[in-house]
């Protein structure tokens, strides 16, 4: 797939962190995004929300993303 669809694209950036979060794991001092990790909260199950972690394949296998920042310096306060 070249392009995104539009409702994909759509979907990807709506990030309210409350009921959408989105975070990225950044190696310092790089400016790279080697993974990328969201939730979205299920409207009719406001308790439980999907997950979804992608990592980029050269840091595959090692254990885990060192460093993840929102852009903000910490995770936003849940509802």
């Amino acid at each position: 797939m070249p392009e995104l669809p539009e409702a994909t694209l759509k979907a990807a950036a709506e990030v309210d962190h409350t009921d959408h979060e989105a975070l990225v794991a950044v190696p310092l001092p790089s400016a790279e995004i080697v993974g990328e990790c969201r939730f979205v909260r299920l409207a009719d199950q406001p308790d439980t929300a999907d997950l979804g972690l992608t990592v980029v394949d050269a840091w595959q296998g090692r254990g885990r993303v060192p460093l993840c920042r929102t852009g903000r310096g910490e995770r936003p306060a849940g509802p």
